[in-house]
């Protein structure tokens, strides 16, 4: 019998969680922010900053549960909808990548042929991934097929960055947020892709390079005079992190006085830098008109888009 598993970064639940959540990040993306010196003296006091802040800015969104519950809309629907079994699993929240493998494993060894689980299709919930993050989760899964020495089969699907119904669903995102500018604006606003910042080296990296496939698609189905840029949020404020950032680019064209629409295509689902790091910021915006559109959460056809990349290769 075949699985599917889906894995997407995780968000804290409740204050407790929140420490755990950051120590688990800091772990795996620490190194590529700071050399080895600073990271052994900076590590505690930097890792403590963090989750005091994060627990401020989830607290002030009073925890909200929406990530988790669209996650879990788009499980059932998916499973519904292909008749396939369905996991879902975080990077750094819970349940943890490790808890959920455990549970499918210890599902397979109960139950008997036909009906054992001998193979899982991976889908990372991530649009683009920078390519530490992505050697992160195939690690992770190496390592528990090692350690459970079982005979299922682990299959990984590819990104969906440039997938024709990601693109389609975006497509239909920007224009519900341009219809709602004034008629007079519409003929002038700027689209400002916005993804989450990444520690970068002085070179291109993979995941800009993701980025841009998304957008040239996105708008080579708008219309090429649609003018556009893109942009990087809720960087840290230590390390050296992928640029313009968001805040740069409307500051910029505020000057201009043309009217801005956010397309945050790296996200699916609402979260902390959708709510906080855009909207609180942005929405309120008094130099220029700025408008956000909504995002995929459990939509048609990223439900279609999901349930047609769970029926490949099964």
């Amino acid at each position: 019998m075949n699985c599917t598993l889906f894995i997407h970064f995780g968000s804290p639940k409740n204050q407790h969680e929140v420490g755990q959540f950051v120590s688990r990040i800091f772990k795996d993306q620490l190194p590529t922010i700071l050399p080895l010196y600073s990271r052994l003296f900076l590590k505690f006091p930097l890792e403590l900053i963090a989750t005091k802040k994060s627990i401020k800015k989830y607290e002030s969104i009073k925890f909200d549960p929406s990530y988790i519950n669209n996650i879990e809309k788009l499980r059932k629907a998916v499973e519904e909808k292909t008749k396939t079994k369905t996991f879902v699993a975080a990077l750094y929240g819970t349940p943890l990548i490790e808890k959920t493998f455990a549970e499918i494993y210890n599902l397979s060894d109960e139950m008997k042929e036909p009906f054992a689980i001998n193979r899982i299709k991976l889908i990372s919930l991530f649009p683009h991934a920078p390519e530490n993050l992505y050697n992160t989760m195939v690690e992770r899964i190496q390592n528990l097929q090692i350690e459970y020495q079982n005979d299922i089969k682990v299959n990984w699907a590819p990104l969906f960055f440039d997938n024709p119904l990601f693109i389609s669903l975006w497509v239909d995102c920007i224009k519900a947020a341009i219809n709602q500018l004034p008629l007079e604006q519409r003929e002038t606003t700027h689209i400002i892709f916005s993804a989450h910042a990444y520690p970068k080296d002085n070179e291109s990296s993979e995941y800009e390079d993701q980025i841009t496939s998304t957008v040239k698609k996105i708008i080579k189905e708008l219309g090429d005079s649609i003018q556009y840029s893109i942009a990087y949020q809720s960087a840290a404020k230590f390390g050296k992190w992928t640029t313009p950032t968001i805040e740069d680019e409307i500051y910029r064209l505020s000057s201009q006085k043309v009217s801005c629409v956010i397309a945050p295509i790296s996200f699916l689902f609402e979260n902390i830098e959708t709510k906080l790091d855009i909207d609180n910021k942005f929405m309120t915006y008094e130099k220029t008109t700025v408008v956000r559109t909504s995002l995929p959460g459990d939509s048609p056809k990223l439900i279609e888009m999901l349930s047609n990349m769970v029926k490949q290769n099964i």
